[in-house]
């Protein structure tokens, strides 16, 4: 049933790992018994050290409740169990031989399958060694268990992983029942003793030396029951005495059976340094001699199965020390003796003697490395057994245990006050001089000096006599076989000191007389071995620890000149020996090449030579090495060390390497020295000196910005990273088979190596473009005697290097998933760079970098297994939340977002690598979902930022937490982007729907108010820009935005579907009801409710302030335009400005004065404040004019395509109009930018409501209050100091809507109206006519329009207001005045082109005049205006119309034609309004019909004309103007008064006629 049931229970894991369902349920099987054990394991743990007591004793009844079994005891059901697993993992070991041995079999996956299950089990065996130790210190464990697990292991037969297990049950069974107040009875320990102390076969083990391991952990505890002699003890007749001799001896037999050896190899095994340390190895490998039948390899141990043995292991240490020390003592004296009487002998070779002492120190190094807590038990009391000891062993040491003293005093001084005690234990006898006792002083700074001293200065002499060249090999043996070793071992222990204590550091190097850069690079000259070598560099390296940029620049020189044997430093030494001619010339870098640990640990030096000093001022512009480094005897600068760093170790050396670990860390190191170069040049001051009127040049601290770029290791650096070998060794050291990512450790040089590799393709990338345009030329002039080039010309750009390494971006995202953070952080941060490279995504020509960065993503499904791999950060948990920003998965699910918003930000219309990702497959220019791929199921990428972007959007505290409201943004952004492009946009809204994803936004859409909180701080709060604050509440506008514009694109798209109940699901949602799939209905904030966001009142950004010091800098140069926030300051940018600044006035001699300090600080600060608010404030507005843009697009829409009855069209119109009205009201008054877009709102919802108002379905009053309403706010609009011309223009377009609608039946809104614009008096009229006269195109034509409608109205109600007023204001006289310039401006536009808009303007004015000419009042102002004149001045009438039949241009004959029936309406109008009895208007218009014959003619006569040649538009045109010249033929009584003069006039006119 059991396993039926797990079968089942794996169907979805199997789709998850790609893997069959039986090889799914073995993983769940075993899985599930890892996690069981693993809880087990941690509860007894807290039993045994909870830091909290009252946790602890719960802890503890729950231990009680899980091991009280009525049958045998549960600890030794543990035991059993462990021997079940390695019965089970023999079996399985058997199997994967046989497979080794005849090859895979047919089964597949089998081979992986045996692996996970290998590897489980012994993660499961580990976890019981755990348990079993663990109960045992729980007290559960008696002392026949302890036997038990004694005969258990005395079978174990090779000293492996499995036997490790059982070592901390050993050490715990001992230090439990052994002691004296121990739970074991003196005569239950003195039985178990005899079975320890029986050399018969019953207890032979398998492995000796385990035994003897065994042996030692119980005599140490056990030993404490006799150490203060018990007086009237129970133990009658037994000779105390003997026992504690024969039990010492016991214990030395034991460590001569290897005892000692088996714990070190275990622990060298378990505690294997990640990173290689020469000296340590050295002195392991030496003590290790002779143990060669111990396997190879590290055995794997889990973090707290280390933690578990070391802590046993400190156990065994402090009790070996207290309780048996004669035998140590013994220990020592018999070494000592065997010394003596080798050196007798001067035998070389390995040591036959033993060195169990000196293992035993590194065995406390082993228990105490990592645990500075327990080290302090070393040191807190000076009277304790620890500190005896210290004191003891560093006395009269021999070499190998001056070794492996140092060793084990590093361990217990790791942390600051460890090292600090350690440091005065050195200092202890530093004061007395102890040279002449060299062997007897105990360890201190004098011996380490001495000895130091002693071999550099001896070293050299002998070099003298022996070889003539500067590094020859040693003449005859080192006086021990073992001084390279203790001199390691003393180089390391200052490293460390000078690493870990300040006044160890600051004591060494201010010596008197002990210099250690003279004496160690002393050391490195002679001929000692390479590892003796990479000792020393590492200990200079070690004393640069946060230099002084004096010292930096000192040791520079100084091993410049050792680099080059350079005369003054041959002088200072004293030096005999001939200059070597190539090291004077090329330097001694040859000689540092060899093997892995010396150029390692030199690359290392240079290093912490070029980290910059924590003294550097915080505008960087130091090199990190004096200006004339070298320069007497070479070309000044560093350019050699990077020669050799980038182009010897990184290129070649790299290359040689046979162990991948060591490769692994000299990547490691080269890529560190590369990654300082470029962090570490300033950029910025380049860029200032081209952009601003600052004098850089004077103020940074190199002679000068060009010898700044030139001597900088960025500009060389760079050069060699457009290297085509460099560039392969550095794509090399960024990729790595995922699989061994996922499963290296943490700090491991690999992962550290792939981190640094990712930085620098990064770094590069970024830097690239200053390199190119400023670096390089400058470094090109003043470089004369420049070697051949290093870079490959052809790369134009990184991205050329990327191309040719493009699997690059497949590495990236397979890192992601690997469960480590810096790298997947870094990982996403390059992947960012390159999706958005304009090169890698966008086509250039024939070579489409994006298509190859697709290709190479979509081959072999790594793209889904990318995909996946961001599938599961993205989700929020609730863990998180509590945890807030500082929580790990954060940066990595805003480091995945910003990714994918990058890529589509760039992208534009083109598939991206943000899509590949997403779920679509992609090709060069389509995109499409693949069927039954990821998202087809509902379980892509896009669908966990959909479900992210819901769930952060819904928290309720989500606009407390900045972290969270970027997520929120971000998630948003990508979904916004992805429904604005036309390759995604269906697809989209459609998953969005079906999702249910727009419903769930729907309800959750809150409104705000003044009192909201943002981030804690209310909008009108004055520290609200300056704080999170501001962000959150952009955040929020941002996200309004995007819900705003789904809801337009659904409704667009159910128009193009025509899909009408869909349409109504989203309409009513709008309004404040979303109908959820399930049919239920849920009340939400409606489409109105929702334009709070308008109403905000922000406090005002920051004032800058009047500055004393830092006044009159100019911070354009600093400005940028980015995407979502508008025109910004880039504020590092002008951080750097301000510190240039300062460091001027620090030059100056301005700021020596403290106060002026202060006052400077300040006013930087301020400065930077004001930027930062203005920043923010700026984009703030800008996501609240694109929210109401997109807000009135929605509106606007629902009322266009929302298929509404009359009665709620028209509700829905009144309910927009009532709220947008108070807002525009304001927004005038303020003058805001958001106010157009809610007037040419307030228009449409005017020409809706006219449309409705007919219905008869509507209240008609209400309609008109609000239209009224409407029609004075768009007075308002005019009348306002500050509104641009587009705003009057909508305005004016409102307002003649409205007097046309209520002009079209008498209503009693028309007095009202009238009295309105009356009220609003000659103000109005002007700007009306100053609109008219000076601005340009449309809104003129919006101003005469606006004019005609009124003069309509106040015809309407008889009243002569408006004609008294234009003729006031002399405007009648301007449009008449416009007849004469008619022609001349058609001249004028005939090369500006835009003759429509003339045309309009023209007609406009020609309209107002005709409806001016209605009354008599209004006629009469047109003719004193000068009518007559102005039509003759304009030459129209005296152009011969029948030329214009052969012009091809039919529209120009047309507008023609137009223009003449205008002004004769106009003409007719006038004679007829002001009456037949004014004779002397009569008498103008006969005249001016006189005078115009030839062109009446030309009409009457071109209007008879037919035939196929002739428009209908054209014809249509000419009967108008021939009805128009008849009306004033008729009007003036032409014909018959010609006809009283001139008989014969009028039968000319008729025969034209009949023609």
């Amino acid at each position: 049933m059991d396993t039926a049931k797990l079968y089942l229970e794996s169907q979805n894991t199997a789709e998850e790992l790609g893997r069959s369902q039986i090889m799914a349920a073995i993983f769940r099987f075993h899985g599930h018994r890892e996690t069981l054990l693993e809880c087990l394991r941690m509860t007894i743990q807290q039993a045994v050290d909870c830091e909290n007591t009252d946790d602890r004793d719960k802890f503890i009844i729950c231990a009680g409740l899980i091991t009280e079994k009525p049958d045998a005891t549960f600890w030794r059901k543990c035991v059993d169990s462990m021997g079940q697993i390695e019965q089970w993992l023999q079996t399985l070991q058997d199997r994967l031989n046989q497979i080794a041995m005849i090859g895979q079999t047919a089964h597949g996956y089998a081979l992986e399958t045996l692996q996970f299950e290998k590897q489980s089990l012994t993660k499961q065996h580990e976890s019981m060694g755990a348990v079993i130790s663990h109960l045992v210190k729980v007290g559960t464990a008696t002392v026949d268990d302890y036997r038990h697990l004694l005969n258990k292991t005395s079978q174990l037969a090779s000293p492996d992983d499995i036997t490790l297990h059982y070592l901390p049950g050993l050490v715990s069974c001992a230090s439990v029942l052994g002691p004296v107040d121990s739970a074991a009875s003196l005569r239950d320990a003195r039985g178990l003793d005899r079975y320890f102390a029986d050399k018969s076969d019953n207890s032979k083990w398998k492995l000796p030396d385990f035994r003897a391991a065994a042996t030692v952990f119980w005599l140490a505890e056990y030993s404490g029951r006799y150490i203060d002699n018990p007086i009237g003890s129970p133990l009658r007749g037994v000779d105390l005495e003997a026992e504690t001799e024969s039990r010492s001896q016991r214990y030395l037999d034991a460590v001569r059976n290897g005892a000692f050896e088996f714990i070190l190899f275990i622990c060298a095994q378990v505690r294997a340094d990640l990173w290689h340390d020469p000296a340590k190895v050295g002195l392991v490998s030496y003590l290790l001699t002779g143990a060669e039948r111990f396997r190879n390899g590290p055995i794997k141990a889990s973090d707290y199965f280390q933690e578990i043995l070391a802590q046993n292991l400190q156990l065994f240490v402090d009790a070996f020390i207290t309780n048996m020390p004669d035998t140590i003592r013994r220990l020592k004296f018999e070494e000592d003796e065997q010394r003596r009487n080798i050196s007798i002998r001067q035998s070389h070779g390995t040591p036959e003697h033993g060195l169990h002492l000196e293992r035993f120190l590194v065995i406390i190094s082993y228990a105490f490395k990592g645990f500075p807590e327990a080290a302090q038990s070393f040191w807190q009391d000076p009277d304790s057994n620890l500190y005896g000891f210290l004191q003891w062993a560093s006395k009269r040491q021999s070499t190998p245990r001056a070794a492996a003293f140092c060793e084990m005093f590093l361990s217990i001084s790791e942390d600051a006050e460890c090292a600090e005690a350690a440091h005065k234990f050195l200092m202890d006898d530093a004061t007395t001089a102890v040279a002449k006792l060299r062997r007897g002083a105990p360890l201190s700074w004098a011996q380490i000096f001495n000895e130091l001293s002693f071999y550099a200065p001896g070293i050299s002499e002998k070099l003298t006599s022996a070889s003539v060249q500067g590094d020859g090999a040693l003449a005859g043996p080192l006086i021990e076989p073992e001084s390279e070793l203790m001199l390691e071992c003393y180089l390391r222990l200052v490293t460390h000191m000078c690493r870990s204590s300040l006044s160890a550091r600051t004591f060494v190097l201010s010596h008197p007389t002990f210099n250690l850069h003279e004496i160690v690079l002393n050391l490195t000259v002679s001929g000692v071995s390479n590892r003796l070598k990479a000792c020393t560099f590492m200990a200079i390296a070690a004393s640069l620890t946060d230099k002084s940029i004096d010292a930096g620049y000192a040791l520079w020189d100084y091993v410049d000149s050792w680099m080059y044997d350079s005369p003054s430093l041959r002088n200072y030494l004293g030096t005999k020996t001939p200059q070597n001619p190539t090291v004077a010339k090329e330097g001694r870098f040859q000689s540092l090449l060899e093997g892995f640990e010396l150029p390692n640990a030199f690359t290392r030096l240079v290093q912490s030579m070029i980290v910059p000093s924590p003294e550097e001022s915080s505008l960087h512009d130091m090199l990190p090495f004096p200006e004339q480094l070298g320069a007497t005897y070479r070309m000044p600068g560093m350019d050699p060390y990077v020669d050799f760093i980038m182009g010897s170790v990184f290129q070649e050396r790299l290359a040689d390497l046979p162990d991948m670990n060591q490769i692994w860390e000299l990547r490691c190191t080269c890529l560190e020295f590369v990654s300082t170069c470029l962090s570490t040049f300033n950029e910025d001051l380049v860029v200032f000196a081209n952009s601003t009127n600052i004098p850089v040049d004077s103020i940074i601290s190199t002679s000068s910005l060009a010898a700044y770029v030139r001597f900088h290791p960025f500009a060389r650096v760079m050069e060699w990273l457009f290297n085509d070998k460099v560039t392969n060794a550095l794509f090399a050291a960024a990729h790595e088979d995922v699989d061994i990512v996922s499963a290296a450790s943490p700090g491991s040089p690999m992962i550290v190596a792939l981190c640094r590799s990712i930085e620098v393709i990064n770094q590069v990338l970024k830097l690239q473009s200053i390199y190119f345009d400023v670096v390089r030329p400058i470094v090109k002039t003043q470089y004369v005697g420049r070697d051949k080039a290093i870079a490959n010309p052809a790369l134009a750009s990184f991205e050329d290097v990327v191309l040719n390494h493009v699997n690059i971006i497949v590495d990236l995202g397979l890192y992601c998933g690997t469960g480590h953070q810096d790298l997947t952080m870094l990982s996403l941060q390059l992947l960012q760079k390159l999706a958005t490279a304009r090169k890698l995504s966008i086509a250039t020509g024939a070579s489409y970098g994006g298509s190859r960065v697709l290709a190479a993503l979509q081959q072999d499904f790594d793209v889904d297994r990318i995909a996946a791999s961001f599938v599961s950060p993205l989700q929020l948990d609730s863990r998180e939340l509590e945890m807030g920003p500082e929580g790990p998965g954060l940066g990595i699910k805003q480091g995945i977002l910003d990714l994918l918003n990058g890529s589509l930000e760039t992208a534009g219309s083109r598939p991206a690598l943000a899509h590949c990702l997403l779920g679509f497959r992609c090709t060069d220019r389509a995109i499409s979902v693949p069927p039954n791929g990821l998202f087809a199921n509902g379980a892509s990428l896009f669908h966990a930022v959909v479900k992210l972007s819901a769930d952060t959007i819904s928290l309720p505290q989500v606009n407390e937490a900045a972290w969270l409201s970027s997520i929120r943004r971000t998630s948003c952004q990508i979904i916004s982007k992805l429904l604005h492009s036309a390759l995604t946009e269906r697809i989209i809204l459609e998953e969005l729907r079906e999702s249910g994803y727009s419903d769930a936004v729907a309800i959750v859409q809150t409104p705000i108010g003044p009192e909201t909180l943002w981030s804690n701080r209310p909008c009108a709060d004055p520290e609200f820009l300056i704080s999170d604050s501001a962000a959150v509440f952009k955040d929020f506008l941002i996200q309004r935005t995007m819900f705003f514009e789904e809801a337009s694109l659904d409704i667009r798209a159910t128009i193009q579907r025509n899909a009408p109940t869909q349409r109504q699901k989203v309409l009513s949602s709008l309004l404040g009801v979303t109908i959820l799939s399930s049919g239920e209905q849920v009340q939400n904030a409606s489409i109105f409710e929702l334009f709070d966001f308008i109403d905000m009142d922000i406090s005002l950004p920051f004032e800058m302030a009047e500055k004393i010091l830092i006044a009159g800098l100019d911070f354009s140069s600093c400005r940028t335009d980015k995407s979502d926030y508008g025109v910004v300051y880039d504020l590092a940018l002008a951080k750097e400005l301000l510190l240039l600044r300062e460091a001027d006035l620090r030059k100056a001699g301005k700021l020596i004065d403290p106060v002026a300090q202060q006052q400077c600080a300040a006013e930087i600060d301020a400065a930077m404040m004001c930027l930062q608010s203005e920043n923010n404030y700026a984009s703030i507005m800008l996501a609240q004019r694109s929210a109401l843009n997109v807000w009135v697009k929605l509106v606007s829409m629902m009322l266009a395509l929302g298929d509404f009855q009359a009665a709620p069209k028209t509700a829905l119109a009144l309910q927009a109009l009532q709220i947008v009205l108070p807002k525009l009201d304001r927004t005038i008054v303020e003058d805001s930018p958001v106010t157009i877009p809610l007037a040419k709102l307030t228009y449409t919802l005017m020409r809706v409501l006219d449309s409705s108002a007919t219905d008869k379905n509507v209240e008609v009053s209400a309609v008109h209050d609000r239209l009224t309403a409407a029609f004075r706010t768009a007075l308002r609009g005019i009348g306002s100091a500050s509104g641009g011309t587009e705003l009057r223009e909508t305005c004016y377009q409102t307002i003649r809507h409205f007097i046309r609608s209520i002009c079209k039946t008498s209503s009693p809104l028309q007095r009202q109206t009238a009295k309105i614009i009356e009220h609003g008096g000659e103000r109005l009229m002007d700007t009306i006519c100053e609109d008219v006269m000076s601005s340009a195109g449309s809104c003129r034509v919006s101003a005469l329009m606006v004019l005609e409608s009124c003069l309509q109205l106040f015809q309407m109600i008889k009243s002569p207001y408006l004609t008294r007023a234009m003729t006031k204001l002399n405007f009648t006289s301007v449009l008449v005045d416009g007849i004469r310039g008619i022609s001349g401006e058609f001249q004028q536009q005939r090369e500006g082109q835009d003759i429509a808009t003339l045309l309009s303007y023209i007609h406009t004015a020609l309209s107002v005049l005709l409806r001016m000419s209605h009354t008599n009042e209004g006629a009469a102002a047109i003719l004193e205006a000068g009518l007559f004149s102005a039509i003759r001045d304009s030459q129209l009438f005296a152009t011969d119309p029948d030329i214009g039949l052969d012009v091809d241009n039919v529209e120009a004959l047309e507008n023609f034609y137009r223009l003449l029936i205008s002004m004769l309406r106009i003409l007719t109008s006038c004679v007829v309004s002001r009456g037949s009895r004014n004779q002397h208007v009569l008498a103008q218009g006969r005249a001016f019909l006189a005078e115009n014959r030839q062109c009446m003619q030309g009409v009457f006569k071109a209007a008879m004309r037919e035939g196929p040649q002739v428009r209908p538009s054209i014809k249509q045109a000419l009967e108008e103007l021939v009805g128009c010249f008849s009306a004033l033929i008729h009007a003036t009584d032409f014909v018959e008064v010609s006809f009283s003069i001139h008989p014969s006039a009028p039968t000319l006119l008729l025969t034209h006629d009949a023609e």
